[in-house]
């Protein structure tokens, strides 16, 4: 079955190259794929979300109790709730985006930033806000793996002789939309390795 979602042609003096965006039908889970600086602990009955943890729901009174667990006991320094929502699709987001439920929370230790970003945490107001865009991209991530939205691109060139597309390079493991301009980009970048 052919999963291609879109393709883009190019053009050299000598070949013709192209692109194919195409669904990644056996995704690995952001949480593995990438060093996240996020730490993501949830509780789901029926979904794995966010990383292998040892802590267990009932553990704990509620999502209170287990925010400060996580700073007391295992040195988050900072934390934001992980929101769920299940309608026709699973919508997972941070904080109250939306009619959802908390199931968990995400959160950074100061080792984790320091190995991430290369600096020694020190609760500046710009730390912070670095960390909530890395949290909002973590969360985002996961979010398309649950719904599927992983994809993968191919870089063929045309064999002139018989005809056929041959593979020159491909990546996985790419999470969201995956714009005409990105394609694009990656198309030209490798052909500008190879020309």
């Amino acid at each position: 079955m052919d999963t291609t979602i879109k393709t883009i042609k190019a053009r050299t003096d000598d070949a013709l190259y192209r692109i194919r965006i195409i669904y990644d039908e056996t995704p690995d889970s952001p949480r593995r794929l990438y060093d996240n600086v996020g730490i993501i602990n949830c509780f789901h009955k029926r979904r794995d979300i966010g990383d292998r943890h040892d802590h267990r729901d009932d553990d704990f009174d509620d999502m209170g109790e287990f925010g400060r667990h996580l700073a007391e006991g295992h040195g988050a320094i900072h934390l934001c709730h992980v929101m769920l929502a299940v309608h026709s699709v699973t919508n997972l987001c941070i904080g109250t985006e939306m009619d959802s439920g908390c199931v968990g929370w995400i959160y950074a230790t100061r080792e984790r930033y320091a190995e991430i970003y290369g600096e020694e945490w020190a609760d500046l107001l710009g730390q912070r806000e670095k960390l909530d865009r890395a949290f909002k991209a973590e969360i985002t991530d996961m979010d398309d793996y649950m719904n599927g939205a992983a994809y993968a691109y191919v870089i063929e060139k045309l064999n002139v002789w018989d005809g056929e597309w041959e593979n020159e390079e491909s990546c996985h493991g790419h999470y969201g939309e995956f714009t005409d301009e990105e394609a694009t980009r990656f198309l030209n970048e490798y052909i500008g390795k190879v020309a």
